[in-house]
């Protein structure tokens, strides 16, 4: 049956059929969990990395568990934390091609380490969301493949992380949801699978009353990276307090603001009585038309998170 557990120990003991290991680029054996799990396997596990070849930033590869109770060893380099955008998108990478390596051995059970968040440097928090909200999205996406995924924290501070990052990216907790949203807003953060809107005060009462289901925004680079599925916090002006929780439904693209006002959308715009016209009109306060033509339009569609 699939899973997520977050749980608090060593690794090395992990009952899970698979254990991952944050290895470097040589696969033979560091520091920290890399270390722990080469002392605990074996000898023989440093001479059959010793034939694989290195591996790259974001892969992964398989071996044998040798003297740990996991049958598998799944290997993956983590980034080293530059505080760049391609950070993010080899973390993910560890994280996806471990599950699909584990799915094409026919692993069922599998035990994350906090990827690159020790002498790698990664921010724990940031890695924490872009590990659970990326499992989460592949298990979404593979729902026939019964796997159970283990995050196992080394220490405390890492187990109380995970935990508060799931209860955020579930809605399992309301008071979690609203403290992480306020620790984005005031620190800024860009975050995989996670946006942060600034909203005035009446298409923020739009949405709230659910009049409002579509947001209008430009077909840019940084809306180009919102994907169905996704979180946004809308807040209620500059104000890092009061938010709307909602989750991206729908993506639809459109050449410009009138295509966009002339389609079905037109409802679900918090327009009210507006014309089309006036409705195009009211955007340009925002944007100019050298920018809509630049880039393009994109109606975000989304459901408010009860």
């Amino acid at each position: 049956m699939s899973g997520i557990k977050i749980v608090l120990g060593d690794i090395t003991k992990s009952d899970c059929e698979c254990i991952v290991n944050a290895a470097n680029k040589s696969l033979l054996g560091g520091g920290g969990v890399d270390g722990a799990i080469h002392r605990a396997a074996g000898r023989e596990l440093y001479n059959e990395c010793k034939t694989l070849g290195g591996c790259e930033t974001g892969e992964a590869k398989i071996t044998k568990g040798y003297n740990l109770k996991a049958r598998y060893i799944i290997h993956t380099v983590g980034p080293v934390y530059q505080g760049i955008e391609t950070d993010t998108d080899f973390l993910r990478n560890c994280y996806i091609n471990s599950l699909e390596l584990a799915k094409a051995k026919g692993i069922r059970s599998i035990s994350f380490p906090a990827i690159s968040t020790g002498a790698y440097g990664f921010p724990k928090m940031k890695a924490a969301f872009i590990a659970l909200n990326n499992v989460l999205g592949w298990m979404a996406e593979n729902p026939v493949y019964n796997i159970t995924v283990e995050f196992c924290c080394f220490g405390e501070e890492d187990y109380n992380i995970y935990l508060k990052a799931y209860g955020m990216i579930t809605g399992d907790n309301q008071e979690l949801v609203e403290d992480f949203a306020k620790f984005v807003a005031e620190n800024d953060l860009e975050l995989e699978g996670l946006t942060v809107m600034h909203l005035a005060d009446e298409p923020f009462e739009n949405i709230r009353s659910g009049q409002k289901t579509v947001e209008i925004r430009l077909y840019d680079e940084k809306r180009k990276k919102i994907n169905v599925g996704d979180t946004i916090f809308f807040f209620r002006g500059q104000d890092n307090t009061e938010f709307i929780y909602a989750i991206v439904t729908a993506l639809h693209h459109f050449d410009s603001f009138k295509a966009l006002f002339s389609s079905h959308l037109f409802d679900k715009t918090g327009s009210g009585n507006m014309t089309v016209d006036e409705a195009v009109k009211s955007m340009y306060k925002y944007y100019s038309i050298e920018q809509e033509q630049k880039y393009g339009v994109l109606g975000i569609e989304i459901e408010k998170a009860e």
